[in-house]
């Protein structure tokens, strides 16, 4: 297999939740896996036990920490979406997440039925995607996530749409989209030439080269999803695909860290 110099868009560490055990627990264990399955870097986020702005916090300072174990780990912020505390401004988290080192944020549904819903409406959060608009990060949004209270209120692909409408100059990574999906987020790219996608669950026989002639190479990510996924098959589905060399190489990890280096 060619070396493509992985860099995984997606990888998780800490509490899984609804699960007793935990596959890969801090930093050290994630570079475990990392050498196993031949990944080079990886953007990772923390999950923790805690729901609600206290848990954010935690998850970020975790990441932080986490990320001075190896420069082969880069850290992404867990953007919160409500305020922390009587008065903050859910903007102010952009320069401090960039003052911390954090060139990516995502959004982090949480689970259970205690869980908020997870918003992405212009009305709640315009000033925060503004201020990521304005430096250019990179913001993840997973398309595989389980509404809590009111399906109203979590978000969809209209608030996807509305959002790259109204900052087109913002990058959108959509995470794990599924199959039954595929023709909303074409869709979607055709509209929004800088809203991105994942290929964890898209390595059908001939699904990379034909989104590749839909939307190019330059906006498709390579993304493991560990350790929810096995990182196994969505590797084999970019080495062997009858795409060139180069643009194998994009999807792997070049286009990921351009997004990343182009933070501003």
């Amino acid at each position: 297999m060619t070396d493509l110099k992985l860099f995984d868009a997606e990888v998780t560490v800490g509490r899984l939740p609804g699960r007793t055990d935990n596959p890969v627990p801090d930093p050290s264990a994630l570079l475990r896996e990392m050498d196993y399955f031949g990944i080079d870097s990886a953007l990772f986020a923390t999950t923790v036990a805690a729901f609600g702005p206290e848990g954010v916090i935690e998850a970020n300072r975790q990441t932080e920490r986490g990320a001075r174990a190896s420069s082969r780990l880069v850290p992404c912020w867990t953007l919160a979406l409500s305020p922390y505390r009587r008065g903050e401004q859910l903007n102010s988290q952009v320069d401090q997440m960039l003052s911390r080192g954090f060139r990516c944020a995502r959004l982090a549904p949480e689970a259970g039925p205690a869980a908020n819903p997870a918003r992405l409406k212009l009305w709640a959060l315009e000033e925060t995607l503004g201020a990521l608009a304005a430096h250019r990060v990179p913001l993840l949004v997973p398309v595989e996530h389980i509404p809590a209270g009111d399906p109203a209120l979590a978000y969809d692909f209209d608030d996807v749409d509305a959002v790259c409408a109204r900052f087109p100059e913002l990058p959108v990574v959509l995470l794990r989209p599924r199959y039954n999906s595929i023709s909303a987020v074409i869709a979607l790219m055709r509209r929004h030439r800088r809203l991105h996608t994942t290929l964890t669950l898209w390595s059908l026989f001939g699904g990379i080269e034909s989104l590749v002639e839909i939307a190019g190479a330059e906006r498709l990510l390579y993304g493991s999803n560990l350790p929810h996924v096995d990182p196994g098959p969505a590797i084999g589905a970019v080495a062997y695909c009858g795409l060139p060399e180069d643009k194998r190489r994009l999807i792997a990890g070049g286009n990921l860290a351009g997004l990343i280096g182009g933070v501003r």
